[in-house]
């Protein structure tokens, strides 16, 4: 888990994390 702001979106991974 990142602690910086990053919007990453990854569906192929069902990954999905809003920072």
């Amino acid at each position: 888990m990142p602690s910086r702001r990053l919007k990453v979106v990854r569906k192929a991974k069902g990954y999905y994390t809003k920072y």
